[in-house]
Formats: C-alpha cells, sequence, structure tokens
C-alpha cells in the first residue's frame, strides 16, 4: 500500500513539474517572421522558464488558433519575453573546426547570452546519477562562437584558453591571466571583448 501511494505521489509531481504560460514571441524561419503566441514552459515552483524543454523544440499558437510545434532544425531563432527580459533561442548544430559535441545531425535550442562579434550562448543540461534512474539539477555548458566557429568554455582550463581567444585584446587577456577575470565574469568579458572590437 505504501509503495503504491508513494509511486502515485512520484507520478503526480513529475505531472505538474511543469506548467506553460502563453507569452508573445516571434518565431524566424529561413524564409518568414511568425508573430505567434509562444507556450513557455516554466517550472512549477519558480519563475524561470524550463530552457531544458525548450532546447528540443517549442508550442505555439498559429494565426489560425492551431497548436504547432518547431525543432531547432526548423528555424533560425525564436525570442519572447519574460519578466521583463527578452530571450532569444538560436537554432545550434556542430560545425568544422567547433568542439561541440551536439551529435551529427541534431540541432539545439540555446539561450543567447551576448550578441556581437563574439557571442555568448548559454545550453542547460541535466546528468543522470549513476547509482539510480534520476537525473541531476540542471547543469550549464557555456558556447562562444566567432566566425562560424563553436568553442565550450572549459572551466578548468579557463585562464589559459581564454586569455588566449581575447588574445587580441591584450589588456583583458592579462586580467584573465592575472585572475582579475574569472569564469563567473564570462559575459561581462564577452561584452568588453565585443566594445573594444567596435572601437578600432
Amino acid at each position: 500500500m505504501k509503495k503504491s501511494l508513494l509511486i502515485t505521489i512520484l507520478i503526480l509531481l513529475s505531472a505538474i513539474s511543469l506548467e506553460a504560460k502563453r507569452e508573445r514571441g516571434v518565431i524566424v524561419t529561413h524564409d518568414q517572421t511568425i508573430n505567434a503566441q509562444l507556450i513557455i514552459p516554466y517550472n512549477l515552483f519558480g519563475s524561470r522558464p524550463n530552457y531544458v524543454v525548450m532546447q528540443r523544440g517549442i508550442r505555439y499558437i498559429d494565426e489560425f488558433g492551431k497548436k504547432r510545434r518547431v525543432k531547432p532544425a526548423d528555424v533560425k531563432w525564436f525570442e519572447f519575453e519574460s519578466n521583463g527580459k527578452v530571450n532569444k533561442m538560436v537554432s545550434m548544430r556542430n560545425k568544422p573546426g567547433s568542439d561541440l559535441i551536439l551529435g551529427i545531425k541534431k540541432n539545439y535550442f540555446v539561450l543567447e547570452l551576448v550578441d556581437g562579434n563574439v557571442k555568448l550562448y548559454r545550453m542547460l543540461y541535466e546528468e543522470k546519477n549513476f547509482d539510480s534512474d534520476t537525473f541531476e539539477s540542471e547543469h550549464q555548458r557555456f558556447i562562444l562562437e566567432r566566425d562560424g566557429v563553436l568553442k565550450v568554455v572549459n572551466p578548468i582550463n579557463f585562464k589559459r584558453d581564454m586569455s588566449a581567444y581575447f588574445g587580441g585584446y591584450r589588456e583583458l587577456a592579462q586580467k584573465i591571466e592575472d585572475r582579475d577575470y574569472r569564469y563567473s565574469d564570462l559575459e561581462h568579458i564577452v561584452k568588453e571583448y565585443n566594445k573594444w572590437v567596435i572601437e578600432q
């Protein structure tokens, strides 16, 4: 009896772990722009959109009131506003010369954090526990893009890799080498680098 009650509770919790809200948004395909109501999944006990779920696809309501779904391979990007902030999810696929492992033919939506000469994206993922069938909490991976080449930011080799990556801007690279800027400052680093590029 107790076991079946526990199983029932777990099923109910998993069923209500997400809620969906309709948000005005834009979907940009390879040949058109669609203004639509996007059906955005939110974590039930938080106000943050569930980006892990959205990375695989997004549902929306078209102009005729019909529910549709797009996958990352079908569009370039989509964006919506949530909690006063515009969120842009870009379709990403591994590219030649990149060190991003997404699968040979798979696209994913990733959250664009910074646009410019160097773009910064964030991908969220869940890792399975080795000792059970459950998943751990979300982990994040940051991805840089410059000249069409993708690079995953490794926090272990951050100082070495990022001082070389941003080496064209010597003062910024020095701040990274001196640990004035660390992994947690990545978004600021990219913005500072892009500002420097514009001023050249």
